[in-house]
């Protein structure tokens, strides 16, 4: 196989940047490269250029032929791998170049290291077929060439051995010289024969491939048959013994079964992918979260179902899958990451992401576990300020941290844990750290290590060391633990030298230890299919106020839970995470109850639940995780009294204002009835026609169910039709209005509300006086980001020049400012009719 600075790549592409680009990633990295613009271009040098080992194909070429019609071109003529390149998604055109070819699709933009490792598994895969056809007789698996047989009716009946290699013998027994020219009836029992030859039918007539494990009696064994047509009526099967593996997988599907148990009942979502980044899997948190269910994501890359940004720069976060096939390493997510689902819903996150290994140690996967922390991030502050104490208070009880990485024996220590061994070198190496304790505790230290790590035997050791920076003897008590999955040994180690004369000290100092590490945060039980209790974790001790062998003497229904309903009433047994589980066989998540502790004290609980089945699918009894919700429950009635507080509060302003405006109004009113002068009372009665108007407008605002923005056309044509109300008693008004749904804010809508009003009352008071009727029509339209508003009366109409504004009065010069103070301008066009256009940025 040749090695990539020997290998000769055939780059199709049409848009030059981008095969430019390209084209440098590729020579950056051993490759030479060859380009063509079109089609035709690549067909021709695939057929003149033997030294073309690949060829990276374009879909979308332009006017000419397109990717796949030149592949088919190149394909009759060359063997060789062609890898397709595109911004395409759809599942249609990926479908439809796996039938030309099945050497790789990569999607443009996922990056340098996809798009290698693309190529190089393209190349493994073309020469690993080329071998295929070697390797037949030599193969370690058994294979075999059949032929279909038919009878003269034309339909088939029997299966004839052409071909077997030497593993075909040893998997099965048989001899090759006795196979040849044999059927299948010939040397299978009557019952056996059909059913494997029903199998061959299937897959040469539907050209597709298929697997099925059969029991051979003579052999007393179960063999693999995986079978796929080659040409004609031929076929190849491969023959695998697969009695052991058989009885593996039993017992992996029972193993199984307990995992996917538990993943479904775990509180965190869980998600995981593939080597290259594809989603595999996701649990019931999972889909909520992400608003994918498993069969809707299987397959699609991480990042278009995982979409995770910066909450305040509103940034892509890298894809974290990503870092750990890199990195082979475990990895977080930094803080402030928000995961917006498919729905639009928006999650605040606590991310980690874990290579998954194989036996051998390869990198086959990536699993992520995370959940919403939104609650919890809205008490950040108050958690980091918590930190803070923590960090002052291992100071002051000189409490150091370590951490060794067994991969490569680094260590990182707190700065602690540097001024307790005397230490000042930043880096720090594991044979760094084992010669600063005395030489008669190594090799303590080295056994207790090598057990933790081995045998899981706990590690809490004393001992001595002797400091480089002064010299000085101390005594030293260390604690760890092994995390198998991450390969590294975190600890605590403190300077007991003045404890060791403190004996009581000491005591306080372990129980205090010992308190952390039998921290846990989530609540785990078990129920028998009788429902007794079999098995609870010390945080369920704490949740449920009860010893562990407490809860285990109990059923999931004694009476001395005191169980009761969400609302104070009682809790029915169909109601009850059992129940519903038992009956259904299916999982129940966050089924709320309260019970009482011993104490007294009323305990409110979420259980989330699914079913334990046996093999055949019975019910086997319960896995449940258990949270202490009692404050999370108080907050939420907080909140929601808080909330109908605030809607009283609202509507009591509302009501209040609106009296208030009434109020004013009818003063207005009064003060216009009893004023002798003509133009005082006429300016008292457009005063208060336009504070009616206002009203009108806030009245309409407030009882709108959205905040910050209304539809245009919701808001102004109901307006129009309440002001016309108001003038039918001074003189008929016809009304055309055609206006568009334009979503605008409130306060610019409470603004456009008194202009219209005030154009609608200068048509009836001027355009329309000493008439019978009027005519008035009103469009609203939004072009290029801006509203233009056109409103005509089929009055006499103004002339443009003579438009001052002492002329136009002072409900004009009210529309005039009114508009301007939004940024607006207008246009008075000449009559006849008046005519005059609004124009304001739409923001």
């Amino acid at each position: 196989m040749k090695h990539s600075e020997n290998r000769t790549i055939l780059l199709v592409e049409d848009e030059a940047l981008i095969a430019m680009a390209e084209q440098r990633t590729l020579e950056q990295h051993g490759y030479r490269v060859v380009l063509a613009a079109d089609g035709e271009r690549a067909v021709h040098i695939a057929e003149e250029q033997p030294e073309i080992d690949l060829v990276l194909m374009d879909i979308n070429l332009g006017t000419g032929m397109d990717g796949t019609e030149a592949a088919q071109l190149i394909l009759k003529n060359r063997d060789l791998p062609i890898v397709f390149l595109s911004s395409y998604t759809d599942p249609a055109v990926v479908e439809k170049t796996e039938r030309i070819t099945s050497y790789g699709y990569i999607v443009k933009n996922t990056g340098d290291t996809v798009l290698l490792t693309s190529l190089k598994m393209a190349f493994r895969l073309f020469y690993s077929q080329k071998l295929a056809a070697e390797t037949f007789d030599h193969s370690i698996n058994g294979l075999c060439v059949h032929r279909l047989l038919y009878d003269k009716a034309g339909t088939p009946y029997d299966c004839e051995y052409l071909k077997v290699n030497e593993a075909f013998e040893r998997q099965t027994g048989l001899i090759a010289q006795k196979l040849i020219g044999k059927t299948v009836r010939e040397l299978f029992p009557d019952d056996q024969a059909q059913e494997v030859i029903e199998l061959y039918i299937d897959v040469v007539s539907s050209r597709t491939p298929a697997r099925k494990e059969i029991w051979f009696g003579p052999t007393g064994s179960w063999y693999e048959l995986s079978v796929f047509p080659t040409r004609g009526d031929e076929f190849t099967v491969v023959v695998q013994n697969v009695t052991e593996r058989k009885l593996a997988r039993e017992r992996l599907e029972r193993e199984k079964e307990w995992l996917r148990v538990t993943l479904q009942s775990v509180g965190d979502a869980v998600l995981a992918t593939d080597a290259e980044g594809c989603v595999k899997f996701l649990n019931p948190v999972a889909e909520q979260l992400t608003g994918y269910a498993t069969d809707a994501a299987a397959g699609r890359s991480l990042s278009e179902v995982f979409r995770i940004f910066n909450s305040h720069t509103r940034e892509p976060v890298k894809n974290p899958a990503e870092r750990v096939l890199a990195e082979g390493r475990v990895v977080g997510l930094a803080n402030h990451t928000v995961l917006i689902s498919a729905n639009g819903e928006e999650y605040q996150i606590a991310d980690s992401a874990a290579p998954i290994r194989s036996s051998s140690g390869e990198i086959i996967g990536v699993v992520l576990v995370f959940r919403d922390v939104s609650r919890e991030y809205a008490a950040a502050e108050q958690l980091r300020e918590r930190e803070r104490n923590m960090r002052q208070a291992q100071e002051l009880a000189a409490l150091g941290s370590w951490r060794i990485n067994l991969e490569d024996g680094t260590v990182e220590a707190s700065p602690t844990a540097h001024r307790i061994y005397g230490l000042s070198e930043d880096r720090l190496t594991l044979g760094h750290i084992k010669s600063v304790p005395l030489a008669a505790y190594r090799d303590m230290l080295d056994a207790a290590l090598y057990n933790l790590v081995h045998y899981r035997q706990r590690y809490d050791v004393e001992f001595e060391i002797r400091r480089p920076n002064d010299g000085e003897i101390r005594h030293i008590h260390s604690i760890a633990d092994y995390d198998a999955d991450l390969n590294v040994v975190v600890g605590t180690l403190q300077d007991i030298t003045e404890r060791k004369r403190a004996k009581e000290t000491l005591r306080e100092e372990r129980e205090w230890y010992s308190t952390i590490t039998e921290m846990s945060p989530i609540g785990i039980a078990t129920v028998d299919a009788d429902g007794v209790i079999t098995y609870a974790n010390s945080a369920a001790e704490r949740i449920l106020g009860l010893q562990r062998d407490q809860i285990t003497s109990r059923t999931y229904d004694a009476p001395e839970w005191k169980h009761t309903a969400p609302d104070g009433g009682p809790f029915p047994d169909e109601k009850q995470p059992f129940s519903i589980v038992k009956k259904t066989l299916k999982p129940v998540y966050d089924v709320r109850h309260g019970i009482t502790w011993p104490d007294g004290r009323h305990v409110e609980l979420s259980v989330n639940a699914s079913p334990i089945l046996t093999e055949d699918s019975g019910f086997e009894g319960m896995v449940a995780t258990v949270e202490d919700i009692t404050e999370r429950k108080r907050a939420e009635d907080h909140v929601r009294a808080l909330l109908r507080e605030k809607e009283l509060l609202l509507r009591e302003s509302h009501h209040r204002v609106m009296n208030n405006m009434n109020t004013i109004n009818s003063l207005l009113s009064l003060q216009s009835s009893t004023t002798k002068s003509s133009d005082a009372r006429e300016a008292l009665n457009d005063a208060a026609q336009r504070l009616q108007s206002m009203a009108h407008v806030y009245n309409k605002l407030f009882r709108t169910t959205r905040t910050g923005t209304m539809s245009l056309r919701e808001f102004l044509l109901p307006l129009i039709d309440e002001a016309i109300e108001v003038f039918t008693s001074v003189i008929p008004v016809r009304v055309s209005a055609e206006v568009e749904d334009i979503p605008i804010d409130s306060g610019t809508l409470t603004s456009l509300g008194i202009v219209i009003n005030e154009l609608l009352t200068n048509s009836v008071k001027h355009a329309f006086a000493g008439r019978e009727e009027g005519h008035v029509s009103v469009t609203a339209v939004e072009e290029d980001s801006q509203i233009i508003i056109t409103y005509r009366d089929d009055g006499p109409g103004l002339d443009p020049d003579t438009a001052t504004e002492e002329a136009l009065g002072f409900g004009m010069q009210l529309v005039q400012s009114t508009v301007e103070s939004l940024d607006g301008r207008i246009v008075i066009h000449p009559g006849p009719g008046f005519h005059i256009d609004l124009t304001l940025p739409n923001t």
